[in-house]
């Protein structure tokens, strides 16, 4: 089988598939259809609340970074005081849920509630919607402050996943594992559960090494290109 390098353009179109992930692999949601889910008789979710943090990298070594205004001094047990991205649920406008009854999905959307902001707060976090930032290898840097969405509920403490990512209008989906039924060589990412049983929960997800090429693949739906895409995440459960 031929392998994909880093800059390989393709002429189809990949096809997203919500139902046909690999045998144990948690469910994906497409982007755009992980709306605020509504209970019967339209009682607002009970899915609880999350929070995501980026470590922060100076060197390029994490390709999945965020933008100036979601940066701050982490102070949380995993990634201890050290400098990381955070988007947590009803700060600055963003949304992040664990949808327990969607598949165990783990979605961020920085500018879900920015709207409604009074100018006072949209001001205090720097005048627009936090954003995630892409740095391609090609010398681009996109920010996206859309939905963002990632299977990562596992029911072991660390397995294989899949990862979508919206990341501008160029790529498409950034798209991370088995996430469709032409692109299946992609490698997988890591999910690992950190906390012990019975606190909240926190997980750490990473991108892994092609075993071919030893680089950390991912797909851009659009584009057709496949860039080397390293990253490492953490999600807390408040």
């Amino acid at each position: 089988m031929n392998r994909r390098t880093p800059g390989i353009a393709f002429a189809f179109t990949a096809l997203l598939s919500l139902g046909c992930s690999e045998a144990g692999a948690p469910r994906l949601v497409a982007p755009g259809m992980a709306s605020e889910s509504k209970a019967a008789g339209g009682k607002p979710s009970s899915d609880p609340p999350i929070r995501w943090e980026i470590p922060f990298v100076a060197d390029g070594s994490s390709k999945i970074q965020g933008s100036a205004n979601a940066l701050t001094v982490s102070v949380s047990p995993a990634t201890g005081t050290a400098q990381a991205y955070v988007f947590d649920n009803g700060s600055c406008g963003v949304k992040a849920l664990l949808h327990q009854n969607g598949g165990g999905d783990a979605t961020v959307q920085p500018n879900a509630n920015w709207s409604g902001l009074k100018r006072s707060v949209k001001d205090a976090c720097g005048g627009s919607p936090l954003a995630l930032r892409f740095d391609f290898p090609d010398g681009s840097a996109t920010n996206s402050d859309n939905q963002n969405v990632w299977a990562v509920d596992p029911v072991d403490l660390s397995r294989q996943g899949i990862a979508v990512f919206a990341a501008g209008a160029a790529c498409g989906q950034l798209r991370y594992g088995s996430t469709d039924l032409t692109t299946r060589d992609l490698p997988s990412v890591q999910v690992t559960q950190l906390a012990p049983s019975g606190e909240k929960r926190i997980w750490r997800v990473e991108s892994t090494a092609d075993p071919f090429s030893g680089q950390h693949l991912a797909y851009c739906s659009l584009s057709g290109i496949t860039y080397h895409m390293p990253f490492t995440l953490y999600i807390y459960e408040k």
